[in-house]
């Protein structure tokens, strides 16, 4: 019984040893790494550029072949944009913020611009929109935002404009941040803070705005 023990201690001891060692190696080596592999992970993510393929609907604004801003819009005359396509441009009062607005927030959305939330809505639709975009690069400067200034995204269908009204630092987790269930409209910027972090955060930072202005989508029928 002691040999048994024995050999299982000699095999126990180097493995619970090794453990220790690497968490004591993370926590000491980690916090000097980290920048170094967020750069070479937004590196990586650049590579997505070359994937873009969409379409600038913004074209059709200054053709003058997209619809006058007006109070109503009808649903059938709207191109909805695809994956990639750009259809606006957003800035915000006050700050250095403008910024193409694609549709889709993965990767090789947020690197040409601002994404939006695919699964959210469009502005006009009177729900929630959602638009993201990276803290060192087109939100860099969304801290200066501040409350009771004006976000204007200027789409290839009209231009809206919304009353900023709150700003909150959450966690990424926190599905507090938003709510797609509201039945006005109104939109949420986020971008991941601190702000120019190179690389993951837990936390981001969201600015909240009320409707003002812009044409309001209604039925085709």
């Amino acid at each position: 019984m002691n040999r048994i023990h024995g050999r299982k201690s000699y095999i126990a001891l180097p493995i619970l040893f090794s453990i220790l060692t690497a968490g004591i190696l993370y926590l000491t080596v980690w916090p000097a790494v980290e920048p170094y592999y967020g750069l070479f992970s937004l590196l990586l993510s650049n590579e997505a550029k070359q994937e873009y393929n969409g379409v600038n609907l913004m074209e059709q604004l200054e053709k003058g072949e997209a619809l006058a801003d007006q109070e109503h819009i009808s649903v059938k005359d709207i191109q909805f944009p695809k994956e990639d396509d750009q259809y606006g441009e957003i800035t915000i009062e006050g700050t250095s913020v403008k910024a193409p607005v694609f549709y889709g927030d993965a990767p090789k959305q947020l690197n040409q611009g601002v994404g939006t939330y695919s699964y959210g809505y469009l502005p006009g639709q009177q729900r929630t929109v959602m638009m993201a975009a990276h803290t060192n690069t087109w939100f860099a400067d969304l801290g200066s935002a501040k409350i009771g200034s004006m976000i204007t995204v200027k789409t290839h269908y009209g231009t809206y404009q919304y009353k900023i009204v709150d700003a909150q630092v959450k966690d990424h987790q926190d599905t507090t941040a938003y709510d797609f269930s509201r039945t006005d409209e109104n939109i949420i910027l986020y971008t991941c803070y601190p702000f120019g972090s190179i690389g993951v955060t837990p936390e981001r930072y969201f600015v909240y705005g009320e409707y003002v202005s812009g044409p309001v989508w209604v039925s085709g029928d």
